[in-house]
Parts: structure tokens; sequence; C-alpha cells
């Protein structure tokens, strides 16, 4: 495959080599769409600058630096399954900031810096990808693989694992432990395909176990109101036996706290399931059930396909299977001796 210079990037432009070093090292003293004129050739043509050439492999990873909790369970694993992936691949993993901020500027500076430092593909969540980020490398020579996520583009890879069969799993689970009245954590973005998809399992589940379905209204909660609301919620003698799902480690530690606070014993009173796999939930009192997705497996394979891209095979989607492990905050209800409609609770 031939090399492009800098000296057709100019040539095809109509602009001077310095205009084009100007564009690429982010000099705001050019045209707007003389810029614009010259980005769209460099991402066309796959131009690659004399500063990055040495470093023939290197992958992105876009991430958002106001989003990201290096602290999250799943991000952690997610970032270790893809740096063991890329060292056994031998490469090299640079991360690229782009904020939540969709307009056509700030893409173009995403590109140019991918460019600049030799990236040859790209890894992007799910959040990022249907925020818009996808746009940003469409048409280039840069791969893209997005994670926990489908993608209807034969251009581009995809991974995701199968949330809608492991939350109707876990809401079967919690119904034949006798928990018919069921609460679950339905906050789910517009951007969150993950949450989305969990609902849609909790919504079909519903029907068929003919349960009634209402919201409680805590969206916009912060871990103070979210445990003061779970404390109300323990206080109300008529609620038990209860279940709760689709909980993620933000709403665990107020959960717990609440059963401190309260000194409510949840064994067989309450059935907890949460959905993320955090490694301190087994040291929980109780152990905390859990879904577990292949997070770490789910890195790994993201930067195998992607690599497999770099190197010429067609894109690919890959969907794997979580599981159901049950721990001891997941014991058989015990009655309250009153007979009520079975209904399901959504916290929205």
């Amino acid at each position: 495959m031939k090399t492009v210079t800098i000296n057709e990037i100019a040539d095809q432009s109509g602009v001077s080599i310095g205009t084009v070093s100007r564009v690429l090292t982010g000099n705001s003293d050019v045209n707007a769409n003389t810029r614009k004129r010259i980005i769209r050739i460099i991402k066309e043509t796959g131009f690659i600058p004399k500063v990055s050439k040495g470093k023939r492999n290197v992958i992105g990873l876009l991430i958002n630096p106001e989003g990201v909790k290096m602290n999250d369970a799943y991000i952690n694993q997610h970032l270790n399954g893809m740096y063991d992936a890329s060292f056994s691949l031998g490469y090299d993993i640079v991360m690229i900031p782009l904020p939540w901020n969709t307009k056509e500027d700030i893409h173009e500076g995403i590109l140019l810096e991918a460019i600049l430092r030799g990236v040859k593909g790209v890894m992007i969540h799910q959040a990022m990808a249907r925020a818009g980020a996808l746009e940003i490398f469409r048409g280039s020579k840069i791969k893209t693989a997005v994670y926990q996520d489908q993608v209807e583009d034969s251009d581009i890879s995809w991974i995701d694992h199968d949330n809608y069969h492991i939350m109707h799993r876990a809401l079967q689970t919690l119904n034949e432990y006798g928990y018919h009245r069921i609460i679950f954590a339905a906050n789910t973005p517009q951007y969150n395909h993950s949450g989305q998809e969990r609902l849609r399992a909790f919504k079909d589940f519903s029907q068929t176990a003919n349960v009634e379905l209402k919201k409680l209204p805590i969206k916009g909660m912060n871990e103070e109101m979210l445990t003061n609301y779970f404390v109300r919620l323990l206080g109300q003698p008529d609620i038990f036996p209860f279940g709760i799902t689709g909980i993620n480690s933000y709403f665990v530690g107020p959960l717990y706290r609440a059963l401190a606070i309260t000194g409510t014993d949840p064994s067989g009173k309450i059935g907890i399931i949460g959905i993320d796999n955090a490694d301190y939930y087994r040291y929980l009192n109780p152990p905390l059930s859990t879904i577990v997705h292949p997070f770490y497996e789910m890195g790994r394979k993201t930067v195998e396909i992607l690599v497999r891209m770099i190197n010429g095979e067609p894109a690919q989607g890959i969907m794997l299977d979580s599981d159901l492990v049950v721990r001891k905050s997941l014991v058989p209800a015990v009655a309250s001796g009153k007979t009520t409609k079975q209904e399901m609770l959504v916290m929205a």
C-alpha cells in the first residue's frame, strides 16, 4: 500500500505544506473551510505524519474524562482484558479523551490526535458510540470496534454480552425463591444500551409473570438520597418479603447502609441480586448475589477483533454469555402471612 506524503495532502488540498502542518499541529490560524478540506483528505487517504511512522502497532481507546470512574468494577475488568490482549499481540494502547460534546470541531481534533499518534484502530464504548463518536472515524482508514453494544454497520466490529436473557433469568430466580414483589433499578440514560436491554427484559417478564409494574421516583438521587430512600422503604412492614435487582455498585452501598441503619436482617425478607460483580460483593454481609458479565473477556476480544480488522479481516460481531452467582443475599423468602398481589416496583 502506497504511503501518502504531506506533499500529496497539500497538492490535493490546494494549499502549501506549511498550511497542512499548521492544521496537524492544531494551529487556529487556518481558514475554517480550508481546515475542513484538509482534514477530509487526511481522513480519506489514511495519511500518517512522519512523527508517528515509528509507532506501527498502536490502537486507541476513546474515554470520557468526565464519566470514567477507574474504580468501577466493569471498567477495570475491561481495561485489564484490553491491556493483556494488546501486550500479547504486540500493540500499545493510547487513551484518547473525548468529552460529551459532539460538535464537529471537537471531532476534528480527536481524529487529528489519533492520526498524529499513529493509531490504526480505535475501541469505543457503547455510550460514546451512541453519543456520536462513531462519526469521527467513519470513512477514514482507522478501524473501529465498539464494545458493550451491537452495531448494524458492516465496517464496524462489535462485542456485547447478553443483558436481556441474564436479567430475565435473575427475575425468574427471584420469583422461584418466593419473591413476588420485586424492585427493579431501571435508571436507563439514553445512551445506556445495557440498561435498556435490562429494562426490556423486566417489562417482558412482568407480562409473562402477571405482575403489576410501578415506578418509584429516584432518578437523579445521590448516594445520601438513595440511602434515605432505602431507609424509608425498609420502614414499611407490609413491603416484605421483596426482591431487588438491576442494582450496580452505585445502589449497593446505599442499600447496605440502609440495612445497617435500620437493623434489618434481610435473610428471607429481601432477596438481592446485583448486576456488575464488583470484587467486594463477596465480602458484604450478606455476600451479594450478582449477575456476572464477562467484562475481562470482552476487553480481550475487543482488542483481538480490532487487530484482525487492521490485518485485513472483515468486521464481525460477537455476543458473550453472562452468568448468575447466587450467594447468601438470596435465600428462600419467608411468607408474610398475607396474600398480596404480585407486583414489581421500578426505581426509575
